[in-house]
């Protein structure tokens, strides 16, 4: 079994019986200097906000709390327009 409980949960297979919804983590303490990461593919946003979301609910904060958001990069001219977003 993967001692690091992330990793674990990452790895569990959907066909075990687990339902959605959400679950916690126990993640072990940070020893000083270190600091959380956050990772996601900036190719595949799609400006849905999830990371805000998964922030909050890692850091247990309230949901008007913000400590990522969605940066919204628009460029062109019609009809060669683009949008692109960035988890900040």
């Amino acid at each position: 079994m993967n001692s690091n409980p992330l990793q674990s949960f990452i790895n569990h297979k959907a066909d075990t019986g687990m339902q959605c919804g959400n679950y916690s983590i126990d993640i072990p303490e940070l020893a000083e200097g270190e600091q959380y990461r956050f990772h996601f593919d900036a190719t595949v946003c799609v400006g849905c906000h999830c990371c805000e979301t998964a922030c909050n609910e890692l850091q247990n904060n309230a949901a008007d709390v913000k400590w990522r958001r969605v940066g919204e990069m628009e460029g062109g001219e019609f009809p060669n327009v683009m949008q692109l977003f960035n988890s900040m």
